[in-house]
């Protein structure tokens, strides 16, 4: 598969010169566009781990497959909750310098952000999510869950002879009482989980986007005679995906793995 990359080099100097407040937002803009695209790559890979062409018979490997996808899916919304913070706030520094270098960019965004995006209760629980249980979690916001269940729910964990094939599943499970507070009927939770992923891969979708508008508009603002370097690649078959079709694992197979003894 030929394909065709164009490589745009910046010198720290050249970053330097950018005034401090775009540029600062756009270097840390780069670092955190990178890990919202790959773990949409995983969202997506996980999807098709579980669609409905590729049926999984066991249900414990069912269990497997759904837990990965919301510990996916979460990660990747709190990435993005984290990233419209971090946009509002850069709005906000331009606007404390009197800057409205990029204004007619970034306003339109932060319009669509409140109006659009950090409204309804997906995005309420992206927040929480962000805020509770990804990167830092909060023990007594989870216990809380836990003391509020029904009694008589049961939780699994899955274990294997290769750690790394384990799942504590039990986790996810409790977190799910997220989804059902105030008394919502099972049918009325299951909505709620759907209603989140949607927002979660659409949100993901409108950064990355904004991302590329935003350098683009930085590019032409402060680098007019910038030329990119277009060049040819030929990516060899195990790095490309197949959008419909790459599915994220559940297992490891250890089989061709050489143990070294000492």
């Amino acid at each position: 598969m030929k394909d065709h990359l164009v490589r745009v080099t910046f010198t720290t100097d050249e970053l330097r010169k950018m005034p401090m407040v775009h540029s600062g937002f756009f270097v840390t803009s780069c670092l955190a566009i990178n890990e919202i695209g790959l773990s949409l790559r995983l969202f997506l890979m996980s999807m098709n781990t579980r669609s409905k062409e590729r049926p999984i018979s066991d249900s414990a490997l069912e269990e497997y497959a759904f837990c990965q996808h919301q510990m996916v899916e979460r990660s990747l919304g709190s990435k993005v909750v984290e990233y419209l913070n971090m946009f509002g706030d850069y709005q906000t520094r331009c606007q404390r310098a009197k800057d409205t270098t990029l204004a007619a960019m970034i306003d339109p965004v932060m319009d669509t952000v409140r109006n659009s995006i950090r409204v309804g209760p997906a995005y309420k629980l992206a927040e929480w999510y962000r805020n509770k249980t990804s990167s830092h979690y909060n023990v007594s916001e989870i216990t809380d869950l836990m003391m509020k269940g029904d009694i008589a729910d049961e939780h699994n964990i899955y274990l294997h002879k290769q750690v790394g094939n384990a799942n504590y599943l039990l986790g996810e499970q409790i977190l799910l009482a997220k989804l059902a507070e105030g008394g919502k009927s099972p049918e009325d939770t299951a909505a709620m989980l759907t209603a989140y992923g949607k927002w979660v891969e659409d949100a993901a979708r409108y950064v990355v986007d904004v991302h590329h508008s935003f350098s683009v508009a930085l590019f032409q603002t402060f680098f007019p005679d910038k030329i990119g370097q277009r060049f040819e690649i030929n990516p060899e078959p195990h790095l490309v995906a197949k959008l419909s079709e790459s599915a994220l694992p559940i297992f490891w197979d250890f089989s061709d793995v050489i143990r070294k003894r000492p």
